[in-house]
C-alpha cells in the first residue's frame, strides 16, 4: 500500500509524477492490490479512461491528502463531542482483503455508527467486481 503515502505528498509533486505515465500507475493500482484484475479487460479499460485525466488524478490525490489531515481533525472532533453516525448504515468489506484479514470491522465501525448492517463479502478488495451478486443482493436488501 505504498500509494497511501505517495498520494498524500504535497501538491503538485504526486500529480506531476503520475502524469509521467498515468495509465501505468492506475493499472498497477487497479490490479496490484489483488494480483490480476478481477474484471474483464474492457472494464479495466473503462476504469483507466475514467481515472487518468488530470482532474481525476487531482481528485484522487486530494482525497488521500484529506485522509491524513482534514479527516483526522474532523474525526477527533467528532469523538471528543461524542458524535456518531445515526442513520442506518451498511458496512461492507472483503473477507479475503486487507480489511477482512487484518481489522475487526465490527469493532471499528461500532465506534462510529449506531445502526449498522454488517456485510462481509466473500472476496478481496474489489467488492463489486469480485462478488457482484452478493454485493447487489445486500445493497438491494439494505436499501429496501
Amino acid at each position: 500500500y505504498y500509494y497511501f503515502f505517495f498520494l498524500t505528498q504535497a501538491h503538485p509533486l504526486t500529480e506531476r509524477l503520475i502524469a509521467g505515465d498515468a495509465r501505468a500507475f492506475m493499472r498497477q493500482i487497479l490490479t496490484g492490490l489483488g494480483g490480476a484484475a478481477p474484471y474483464a479487460p474492457e472494464i479495466l479499460e473503462l476504469y483507466l479512461q475514467a481515472s487518468t485525466s488530470d482532474a481525476a488524478i487531482a481528485a484522487m490525490c486530494e482525497c488521500f491528502r484529506a485522509g491524513i489531515t482534514l479527516d483526522v481533525d474532523d474525526d477527533r472532533a467528532d469523538r471528543r463531542e461524542g458524535r456518531k453516525i445515526s442513520c442506518p448504515s451498511l458496512v461492507m468489506w472483503g473477507e479475503k482483503g486487507v480489511a477482512g484479514r487484518h481489522f475487526d470491522m465490527v469493532e471499528i465501525w461500532s465506534a462510529w455508527a449506531d445502526d449498522v448492517d454488517w456485510a462481509p463479502m466473500p472476496c478481496g478488495h474489489f467488492l463489486p467486481e469480485e462478488a457482484a451478486e452478493a454485493v447487489t443482493a445486500k445493497l438491494i436488501a439494505f436499501l429496501r
